[in-house]
């Protein structure tokens, strides 16, 4: 996607307006399937799912954050450079691994059908931090705001406001209610906890291989 042509000084508050019409609209659509799933294969209930999306809701702000800063550092040069990111492929790569960590977890001397599992901590942040870099409009806006900045750490700092803004999603809401919904499916009936949990992991990697192959959105 071209960059969005911004040539005016953006403040903090413009950032956090801009990205929360990001964050209500344009993130909920590719943010809701991947922790929907998530979520819903972990069933650890609403509290778990919330940390989970507060993890994956970090990922994006450090992304917003990193990516705004590294614009008013390298001026239009990043922008040039993003257009050759393999953003869908880095993305996919994200969701399939998530799955596969789902689907294969690592031993940690629990019960197969236990909900703490080791190294299910970090995919969260690692799939908000992948989904930081797909283009949209208000993203290219950021980027060529935070070119024409005055250093750094004004770029930095829009980029963060720019992320908190899109943190307040629907997803805040609607991947505790998929975590609700697992847990409430594996403890009135236990059996349906590995199948959940397959359902999820196999959701997460057909969303990778959608974006692997250019095909659907996450």
């Amino acid at each position: 996607m071209p960059p969005l042509a911004f040539d005016g000084a953006l403040s903090l508050a413009s950032a956090w307006i801009l990205g929360l019409s990001t964050g209500l609209t344009l993130c909920a659509l590719s943010c809701v399937p991947a922790m929907g799933s998530w979520a819903l294969a972990r069933a650890g209930g609403g509290l778990q799912a919330l940390g989970d999306t507060v993890l994956f809701l970090a990922g994006r702000v450090t992304g917003y954050t990193l990516l705004a800063g590294g614009a008013a550092w390298l001026g239009q040069t990043l922008l040039l450079w993003r257009e050759a990111w393999p953003v869908e492929a880095i993305l996919g790569v994200a969701l399939i691994a998530s799955g596969m960590l789902l689907a294969w977890p690592r031993r940690s001397g629990q019960c197969a059908g236990s909900h703490g599992r080791r190294g299910e901590s970090w995919p969260p942040f690692f799939l908000g931090l992948s989904l930081s870099l797909i283009p949209c409009p208000p993203l290219a806006a950021l980027l060529s705001a935070s070119a024409n900045a005055a250093d750094w750490l004004h770029g930095a700092l829009l980029g963060g406001a720019f992320g908190v803004g899109a943190a307040l999603s629907p997803v805040l809401l609607i991947a505790p209610l998929f975590g609700l919904f697992g847990k409430s499916l594996t403890t009135a009936q236990p059996w349906l906890a590995r199948w959940t949990r397959l359902a999820g992991a196999a959701a997460l990697v057909a969303l990778g291989v959608a974006r692997l192959l250019g095909g659907g959105a996450a």
